[in-house]
């Protein structure tokens, strides 16, 4: 307890001015409420526009973050004492769970093949902007199990499309703890908004691996730099703005959409009454056109 104060103490002095979104009250207000699922796919809206929103979204939820919910597996031990990393984890399953259900959504094949591809594009959108939190859930969304099957839809999506979402798996891979993506990030100018996850592992795996003394029984203070330092490098993306306008509309969809996602048993649901498994190519538009 003692070596986790000392690096609050050191972590409080380098507080600095988060920016400010006005997301607060719209996510306070729409976040976790039902409401009418209005498919995102079908909003008259850019996808630049909706990457754009997806990274000030996420980039305002990483600046709620407080230094000391990073300390001593809060958020394993104790979830009260951090409770926004537990918001986040808990909104990119909500959000990879809202992409497949708007793909699932689409009533014919080439609906569906016509949303994957859209989000494709906002996944590509969000790397450029250097918004790795939202291309992971997109991704994750469009690899479900449940999505994959669709053989007929997928049979839709260009080859091109195809080859930049497994580009894009390649980055957000949980390979060697994220190797790949930690690059990219590495890489990049900030603004930023890593996946928290990242540095969640890596702090399990200090918190796990290195003692808090030494072999002399003092504070090892080589595993208290070793925190610091990553804790340190997540408050530089928190302090770092994106100049970029919140549109109240569209993150309100975001929110509704994604607390009104459908659960991941519905979704395997949905996707075999969509493509049984003896379904023919011709069989699932045919019957949803007479239907």
């Amino acid at each position: 307890r003692k070596a986790v104060n000392i690096i609050h103490r050191s972590l409080a002095l380098q507080e600095a001015a988060r920016p400010a979104y006005p997301i607060a009250e719209i996510y306070g207000h729409y976040f976790n409420k039902s409401g009418n699922y209005a498919c995102l796919s079908g909003l008259p809206v850019e996808c630049e526009v909706l990457a754009q929103q997806l990274t000030i979204l996420e980039h305002w939820a990483l600046t709620e973050i407080a230094p000391n919910e990073f300390l001593d597996k809060a958020w394993v031990k104790d979830k009260e004492r951090a409770p926004h990393i537990c918001s986040i984890m808990q909104r990119c399953d909500k959000m990879s769970n809202m992409v497949a259900s708007e793909v699932l959504a689409g009533e014919t094949a080439t609906g569906r093949a016509k949303t994957i591809t859209r989000w494709i594009t906002v996944a590509k959108l969000c790397r450029k902007h250097n918004n790795f939190a939202s291309l992971l859930q997109i991704v994750a969304g469009l690899t479900f199990s449940a999505i994959q099957r669709l053989k007929f839809t997928w049979s839709l999506v260009t080859s091109e499309m195809k080859n930049e979402l497994n580009q894009l798996k390649d980055v957000v891979s949980v390979s060697n703890r994220f190797k790949n993506m930690k690059a990219e990030i590495k890489r990049c100018d900030p603004p930023c908004v890593p996946y928290v996850g990242v540095y969640l592992a890596d702090l399990i795996s200090i918190e796990e691996g290195v003692q808090n003394l030494n072999s002399n029984g003092l504070i090892n203070f080589a595993k208290m730099r070793m925190l610091a330092h990553t804790i340190l490098e997540i408050r530089l993306y928190q302090q770092t703005h994106f100049e970029v306008e919140v549109i109240a509309e569209v993150i309100k969809h975001i929110l509704v959409n994604c607390s009104n996602a459908l659960s991941e048993d519905k979704i395997f649901e949905r996707s075999y009454s969509l493509e049984p498994r003896s379904a023919r190519p011709m069989s699932t538009e045919s019957s949803t056109s007479s239907a």
